[in-house]
């Protein structure tokens, strides 16, 4: 339970109170905690972006790479950058058509291509990837669940495909 939440906890709801104010004060409470929930999500990523804005970045057998804290079940891990921002994008794709991750799709094939980065660019992509994290705390959470999944199982369905088109 946040700080927050536990902070209103005390006084809320009180049987007095309006049921319209207490669908508000929920609403705005629910709002906050994904708006939190985006910003813990969006951590690595910004961190990335801190990285390469200082021209660095963290590299294994040659590949750009980005540390993924562990989350619930998941244990930290190091992945490569260039899918992770084209996972972040896709995910969008289904949950915003309408948001721009141009700038997003050239800094990945910039990283998997090991070419140089101009802070411009890191900047732009960056612009993009906060307007898509200011966006989750107004999106349903069923919203968000749905498209990971629907990533999920199309990056299955792809790499099925490729294992066949090999053998």
């Amino acid at each position: 339970m946040t700080p927050l939440r536990q902070a209103l906890g005390a006084a809320y709801p009180l049987p007095a109170m309006d049921p319209d104010t207490v669908r508000s004060i929920s609403a705005g409470l629910a709002r906050i905690e994904r708006k939190q929930e985006a910003e813990r999500i969006a951590a690595p990523m910004r961190e990335l972006f801190d990285m390469l804005a200082q021209g660095e970045v963290h590299e294994i057998d040659g590949m750009s790479v980005m540390n993924m804290p562990a989350m619930g079940d998941e244990r930290e891990a190091w992945c490569a950058a260039g899918p992770a921002i084209r996972g972040w994008i896709d995910c969008w794709k289904r949950i915003a058509p309408d948001i721009g991750t141009r700038k997003l799709q050239y800094l990945a094939d910039r990283l998997d291509a090991d070419k140089p980065l101009t802070p411009r660019l890191v900047e732009q992509a960056r612009t993009e990837f906060d307007a898509t994290v200011a966006r989750l705390a107004d999106i349903p959470p069923g919203q968000v669940t749905s498209a990971i999944r629907t990533t999920e199982i199309a990056w299955e369905m792809e790499k099925i495909y490729r294992t066949e088109e090999v053998a």
